[in-house]
């Protein structure tokens, strides 16, 4: 699973985290340095972290993360419209709802455990939320048996423009069903900006 999701560095440098993934995040990321995993830890600890809580005072126990307090969905839409690569969410199906909700994500990206369940699990969407369409882009199993199934909103799909920045969430499953992941699209880097 891990190859398949290693192209996530090379197209994403910003991501959005809920209280719950970084707190879980920042407790382990930043102490690997070697292994399989050490180059991964060595992009997100360097790469812009946005935190979105009510409960969090600081977020300052991890390097180059920002504490956001308020509506989610704003949150995203002020991201989007800075220039750069494409943002990211990782776990937090509950930061999720809201930009989902008012047509901000781009992208979802399910990755689909082989296992069931049980109760105490957040489900991704409320019973109540609104039918959102999707269109399928890809899916693939990977040797763990894990599925990561790519779903485009036909909200901006269907109108033949790929939007300018795309933010995905990567799931985590610690025995859940499956997780999940958004994109969303942010202008692109212009090379006169980078240079």
């Amino acid at each position: 699973m891990g190859a398949a999701l290693a192209g996530t560095p090379e197209t994403c440098d910003t991501i959005l985290l809920g209280r719950v993934t970084f707190t879980e995040w920042a407790g382990y990321w930043p102490t690997v340095a070697n292994g399989e995993d050490a180059g991964f830890a060595q992009w997100i600890d360097k790469s812009p972290k946005h935190v979105v809580s009510s409960t969090l005072d600081s977020v300052d126990d991890w390097s180059n993360s920002t504490l956001l307090k308020g509506d989610p969905a704003a949150a995203v839409k002020e991201l989007k419209a800075v220039e750069g690569k494409d943002l990211t969410v990782a776990g937090s199906p509950t930061l999720v709802r809201s930009p989902l909700e008012q047509d901000l994500l781009d992208e979802l990206v399910l990755l689909i455990h082989p296992v069931v369940a049980s109760e105490g699990r957040k489900k991704p969407f409320a019973d109540d939320a609104r039918l959102k369409k999707l269109e399928p882009v890809s899916a693939q199993p990977t040797s763990s048996g894990v599925i990561i199934a790519a779903h485009r909103s036909v909200c901006w799909s269907g109108t033949g423009r790929f939007p300018d920045r795309i933010m995905t969430l990567v799931g985590r499953s610690q025995g859940a069903s499956s997780s999940g992941g958004e994109v969303y699209r942010r202008p692109p880097v212009r090379q006169s900006a980078r240079s």
